[in-house]
C-alpha cells in the first residue's frame, strides 16, 4: 500500500500545482515547464513498464478482461521481474494494489496531454493512452519482460480517462475564474 501512497502524492502534487502554473498565463516559459513535467512522466513510465524489467524472465500473456477482480485480495503469487529501484517498490504488491498503481500509472498521460495538446479532443487522448498501453503490453509480451494483461490496457486506459476527466474539470474552473478576474493569467 506504501507504493500507491507514493504515486498519490505524486499524482496530487501535479494536479494541484500545474492548475497554478496555468494561472500565470501560456507564456513559453510555462508550457516548457509542462513539456518537463511530462518528460520526467514518460520517463518514469517508461522506466517502471519496461526499462526496469529483466528480459527474457517471463512471458504470459492473458487476454481474458477483468480476471485480475476475482483475485483482488489474494496475496502476491507473481514474481517481480523488475530491477533495481522498481523491485524493490514492486515487491509484495497485491493485485488490487497492482489494480490502483496501472490506473495511477496513466493518469497523468490523460492530465498533461490536454494541456500540451489543447486541439486535442478528450475521445482522441483516451485512444492515445489506450494505444500507449497496448505498446507497452506487447514490448514486455515479445521481450519476454513479464505478464501481457488486458486487464492493465483497460486500467491504463481508465486512468487515462480518469485524467482527461479531472484536466477538463479544473480547465472549467480556471475558465471561470478567469472570466471572473478578466486582467489576471494574461
Amino acid at each position: 500500500m506504501i507504493q500507491i501512497v507514493c504515486i498519490l502524492v505524486v499524482v496530487l502534487g501535479m494536479t494541484i500545482v500545474i492548475p497554478l502554473l496555468v494561472n500565470h498565463g501560456r507564456s513559453r516559459r510555462m508550457k516548457l515547464i509542462f513539456w518537463i513535467i511530462f518528460c520526467i512522466y514518460f520517463a518514469g513510465n517508461l522506466y517502471f513498464t519496461l526499462l526496469s524489467r529483466k528480459s527474457g524472465s517471463s512471458q504470459h500473456c492473458e487476454l481474458q478482461p477483468f480476471r485480475v477482480y476475482g483475485h483482488l485480495f489474494e496475496s502476491p503469487t507473481e514474481e517481480v521481474t523488475a530491477t533495481g529501484f522498481a523491485a524493490l517498490f514492486l515487491q509484495g504488491t497485491l493485485p488490487i494494489t497492482g489494480l490502483i498503481l496501472n490506473i495511477l500509472l496513466y493518469y497523468p498521460l490523460g492530465y498533461l496531454l490536454p494541456i500540451l495538446f489543447p486541439k486535442l479532443k478528450p475521445k482522441h487522448v483516451i485512444l492515445i493512452g489506450c494505444l500507449s498501453s497496448i505498446a507497452t503490453e506487447a514490448t514486455q509480451y515479445l521481450l519476454k519482460m513479464g505478464w501481457c494483461e488486458t486487464d492493465d490496457v483497460i486500467h491504463n486506459t481508465l486512468g487515462t480517462a480518469i485524467g482527461v476527466w479531472v484536466w477538463l474539470w479544473q480547465s472549467k474552473r480556471l475558465n471561470v475564474q478567469k472570466s471572473a478576474n478578466p486582467g489576471k493569467g494574461e
